[in-house]
């Protein structure tokens, strides 16, 4: 009997001992939430996060990776749009000429869709729609964050998105190629598990801002008519009024296709005489027309540059969100100085390691990015107009007033001068020496650290 009592009292501890460590049976909270994102399954992560939220209130952690779970969200929503209409990118081309998958938002590395919807300049004004309306339900939720330290640990070369909706993770579905489509920079092999923290909150929620004044600059103008004569190469399955323009496309992709050599391009490697010439004649035949119908339609792209406005309402909003950005650069900033750790931060301080070889931060670089924060937030209040070449040295430009008095927008007007005339303004000028400081300490990388610091 006292066998059997003892059995029941052994079996019975061990119950108790188990229910007292649910943890140890299954992933914690950042171990699942990267897993979902590694899986291309951002809306799992989305209510993983919210779920924990509704069980602990306030949860600093469970909020960041709310956030940024609808922040990649928007992002994978936008290479949905893309893909569902037939984005065709660059990579399927030759890519040594530019064309119009190199402007902002078709860089997206979306796949050749074999059955796209159709595409319009109205389609594509509606990506960008629901593209902005997702980034401000993102920021709105990093808005929300609570100030404090906070951490969010996450393999960023794991994290996939599921352009094609097959609800997996496939080829070039990844963070990694959408980091290098869009700035160039590769992420290397040995790439660190990042220690996002309280800082990068107010990054992200930058970041947020900053592409949301694009996307508002883009939809407070009428685009179709580039749209229609200009898209054709980029959503090659499309019936806009250029698609004829595409017709010889195929054929000489196939072409280029068939005739490279070895080394992956048309030339062989071996000298002029040796070489293959009729196949070199050939695929370099075909690169040529398909690199120059790539900048043809570019060139065409400039000269449509002419969009009326329809929505001057979100020219107001544009401003306002660069603003935005800039307050919150500074706020991040004075997080990543205030910082006595190093845990593999996305943006460092002088005194931190950069995970970016070829991208350096020390107290110059910082002090020439406040600079140029200052600069622009003095522009976008119209406290500094910007010189231009055609008038004297008294005058300048009036970038607010552009935002709140908006006329048509062309950049070739504007940039020769008559287009700038109803913006021009006596007052002082932003000082060139802080932008050319800038580059100077970011080695002409300027873009690059502008997308980086926001």
């Amino acid at each position: 009997m006292w066998k059997v009592s003892l059995r029941r009292l052994i079996l019975a501890g061990t119950a108790v001992y188990l229910s007292t460590v649910p943890a140890m049976a299954e992933p914690g909270f950042e171990a699942q939430f990267q897993g979902f994102l590694d899986a291309a399954q951002i809306g799992a992560a989305e209510s993983l996060a919210r779920d924990r939220l509704a069980q602990s209130p306030g949860d600093a952690q469970a909020q960041f990776a709310l956030g940024a779970a609808q922040f990649l969200s928007a992002v994978e929503g936008l290479g949905q749009g893309l893909y569902d209409h037939g984005l065709t990118g660059s990579e399927t081309t030759p890519e040594y000429l530019p064309g119009v998958t190199d402007l902002p938002f078709l860089r997206m590395p979306v796949a050749e869709n074999p059955d796209p919807a159709p595409f319009t300049a109205e389609v594509m004004r509606q990506i960008l729609v629901d593209f902005d309306t997702a980034l401000q339900k993102a920021g709105a939720t990093l808005a929300q964050v609570p100030k404090g330290p906070v951490q969010l640990p996450l393999d960023v070369r794991q994290i996939a998105f599921d352009y094609n909706r097959d609800g997996k993770a496939g080829p070039g579905e990844d963070l990694p190629t959408l980091i290098l489509a869009i700035s160039g920079a590769p992420l290397r092999g040995d790439f660190p598990r990042v220690g996002f923290d309280e800082s990068d909150v107010t990054w992200l929620r930058g970041y947020a801002h900053l592409l949301s004044g694009i996307t508002d600059i883009l939809l407070a103008h009428d685009f179709s008519e580039a749209v229609n004569l200009t898209f054709q190469s980029a959503f090659p399955k499309s019936t806009l009024p250029s698609s004829p323009l595409d017709a010889v496309r195929g054929p000489l992709l196939a072409q280029y296709r068939a005739n490279l050599a070895p080394t992956g391009s048309c030339y062989d490697g071996y000298p002029v005489e040796k070489a293959d010439r009729p196949r070199f004649d050939r695929c370099r035949s075909a690169r040529d027309a398909l690199g120059y119908g790539r900048i043809g339609d570019l060139v065409a792209f400039v000269h449509l540059f002419r969009w009326p406005v329809v929505e001057p309402a979100r020219l107001l909003t544009a401003r306002q969100h660069f603003l935005s950005m800039i307050g919150l650069s500074r706020e991040s900033w004075a997080s990543i100085l205030a910082e006595t750790d190093d845990s593999n931060e996305w943006v460092p301080g002088p005194k931190q390691r950069s995970l970016f070889t070829k991208m350096r931060v020390d107290d110059q670089i910082v002090a020439g990015w406040m600079s140029f924060l200052d600069q622009a937030e003095g522009v976008l209040e119209g406290r500094y107009l910007i010189p231009h070449w055609r008038f004297d040295h008294t005058q300048g430009l009036n970038i607010r007033k552009m935002f709140e008095e908006p006329r048509t927008l062309d950049p070739i007007m504007l940039i020769t001068g008559a287009g700038a005339m109803p913006y021009m303004e006596t007052g002082p000028l932003a000082p060139d020496s802080t932008l050319d400081t800038g580059m100077g300490l970011m080695g002409g990388g300027l873009l690059a650290y502008f997308l980086w610091f926001n």
